[in-house]
């Protein structure tokens, strides 16, 4: 019995090491090299090649440019998951070299060569650009050895900086500019704390999917070695010409600084003396850039679409019955404004009932611009037979690479409408036309009646009886009663909601209280919900929008309406998407959950002012 529950186990393990052995032959052999792009002569720097595979051998590049200070050195790294009965396992074989920048110039080190099993693979090549030392980094040494105590400057100037840079600096109405926050520092940046980004008066603005910051990246700028970093990314649209300016990027930084350079100890050495952490404001000038408007000459239909274009038209049906639903599907596909585009102007037949068409919009922002596709989809319902004919579509666009207009055509589409059911109903027709207009009579000319009739004497009208001279005052005074009635209900809602506008402030800071308890008890979940409510309340009371039409869209029109900026307006957006990230994924410490709560209350009181501003001018 020992024996067979051994080679049980036995056969189960040796079964284990072929599904893994199986599965890493099976993985896709990645051979990558990692270096800066830009050091310094005479600095040293770290050459790293990485495998996801055991090799059997290694060939380095030449470095021929740089001196060899130590390596290779090698190192690997594994581990085992299973998950619901699978096995995966993952190695990484790695080989460092440190290398020192000798001269300036632009180098290119050629692809490393790794044996895995029988084949061969490559690296990629890498570009380093080697520039002059700066004067800072020659004096480093001599200034750490005279410093005696005390704390190091603060940060600032070329040291840590922040820019708004354009793609270009002229551009068409509507042509896509592509707008980056990036910062610069050559300093021990740690942290920041807070992000004012810059207003884009005068454009239509996308924001571009930028991942979070977390680690600067070595750059050559202007001779000089920066650690920098993209703090967000823009689509910008110009909706006017002439010269826009866009207001600058204002930042928090934390910097750390070293408190104490001449150490009192042995340990001091060791434990790296005393640092403090430094708050720097930083902020980027202005920029500008000069729009230039639309050239004359533009077509009949021309509505603002700038970009390239193509346009798709199309109809679900050719034949149907009357009071059948027909639809009619209008797809712009391009690159360019794509959102600003307004629906098409179509002369539909007097015949049709044309419903207000649903859009759709599907959008990827990017630094090539904005592209995908914008569709009008009509709802028509023809309410008699007949044969019709449902005029071409045509859009105007100015061609931003060729600098013209252009205009797209589709087909027209023709539609035979058959005679309905019987008991349909048909729809009312257009002011000044009848059914009778329409409707086909057999025989123009009836023949006269033969036959003697009996004669009666002609009634009194009707008009002048007491019956219905009752009925008429009594429809009066019931029309009366109705006015009332409506003129009190009126009232009435606009007292509930004018007590809505004043108890939003309250009911804000009733929820702000509630929050600030579930801080100090450490309930983080519950905090950031009470602080959701609170703004999300305060927007609904204050901007007299109903929940069920609360929206980003809904809420950044009304607040914008009242005068708010639309840097404000960033901010308050900026602050739900945190506390709703933390809701999920908590793990922020009480200084944060503190900032978050002056900020929350920081932004209700500024609406109420600017709100309460814009209501009294």
């Amino acid at each position: 019995m020992t024996k067979f529950v051994f080679m049980t186990r036995l056969y189960f393990i040796i079964a284990v090491l072929l599904t893994v052995f199986i599965r890493i032959q099976a993985d896709e052999v990645r051979f990558t090299a990692s270096a800066p792009a830009a050091v310094e002569v005479g600095e040293q720097f770290r050459l790293s090649f990485s495998v996801n595979a055991n090799p059997s051998g290694f060939q380095q590049p030449g470095f021929s440019s740089f001196a060899v200070v130590s390596g290779p050195m090698s190192s690997s790294s594994s581990s085992v998951q299973i998950i619901n009965g699978s096995v995966s396992q993952s190695v990484d074989y790695s080989y460092t070299y440190i290398l020192q920048a000798t001269q300036e110039g632009k180098y290119t080190i050629e692809p490393a060569k790794v044996t895995v099993g029988k084949k061969t693979y490559l690296s990629n090549a890498l570009t380093i650009e080697v520039v002059k030392a700066s004067t800072s980094r020659q004096s480093q040494q001599q200034q750490q050895q005279q410093q005696q105590g005390g704390t190091t400057p603060v940060p600032g100037g070329e040291n840590l900086f922040v820019r708004v840079l354009l793609s270009k600096n002229t551009a068409y109405r509507g042509e896509p500019v592509i707008a980056t926050v990036k910062i610069y520092s050559k300093v021990n940046l740690t942290g920041i704390n807070k992000i004012e980004y810059p207003g884009f008066d005068g454009f239509y603005k996308e924001d571009i999917e930028t991942p979070p910051l977390n680690s600067l990246v070595r750059e050559n700028v202007d001779g000089e070695i920066y650690g920098t970093g993209v703090l967000q990314k823009y689509v910008l649209f110009p909706q006017r010409g002439g010269k826009l300016v866009i207001s600058p990027a204002k930042l928090e930084c934390v910097v750390r600084q070293v408190l104490q350079r001449q150490p009192r100890s042995i340990f001091d050495d060791f434990f790296g003396g005393s640092y403090q952490d430094v708050k720097v404001a930083v902020q980027s000038p202005e920029v500008s850039i000069q729009v230039k408007d639309w050239p004359p000459g533009a077509p009949d239909g021309f509505k603002g679409a700038a970009g390239h274009f193509d346009l798709e038209a199309k109809v679900d049906k050719s034949s149907v019955k009357a009071n059948e639903a027909v639809t009619l599907r209008i797809t712009v596909i391009g690159n360019g404004n794509l959102k600003l585009i307004e629906k098409p102007d179509i002369t539909f037949p007097a015949d049709f009932e044309v419903y207000d068409p649903e859009i759709r919009v599907n959008v990827k922002n990017s630094v090539a611009g904005s592209a995908g596709s914008k569709s009008f989809e009509y709802l028509i319902i023809p309410r008699h037979e007949g044969k019709f004919t449902i005029p071409e579509v045509e859009m105007a666009y100015f061609d931003i690479a060729s600098k013209q207009y252009k205009v797209l055509k589709s087909q027209p589409f023709n539609l035979t409408v058959e005679k309905g059911a019987e008991g349909d109903a048909a729809a009312p027709l257009p002011a000044g036309v009848s059914k009778e207009d329409l409707k086909y009579i057999g025989k123009d000319i009836r023949f006269i009646k033969t036959g003697i009739r009996k004669l009666y004497k002609p009634r009194q009208p009707i008009f002048s009886s007491r019956s219905y001279l009752i009925g008429y005052l009594s429809l009066f005074v019931l029309f009366i009663l109705f006015v009332l009635y409506k003129r009190n209900q009126i009232k009435e809602n606009a007292d509930i909601a004018l007590s809505r506008n004043k108890r939003a402030n309250r009911k804000a800071l009733n929820r702000l209280r509630t929050a600030s308890a579930r801080l100090k008890e450490n309930r983080k979940e519950q905090f950031y919900e009470e602080i959701v409510k609170a703004v999300w309340g305060y927007l609904s009371d204050k901007l007299i929008i109903p929940v069920a039409q609360l929206s980003r869209e809904t809420t950044g029109y009304a607040l914008s309406a009242n005068g708010v900026e639309h840097a404000v307006i960033d901010r308050v957006f900026e602050l739900l998407d945190e506390c709703e990230f933390a809701r999920y994924a908590p793990g922020e410490g009480e200084a944060q959950l503190e900032n978050v709560y002056k900020r929350a209350v920081e932004l209700i009181s500024t609406l109420e002012q600017v709100i309460k501003k814009s209501k009294l001018t």
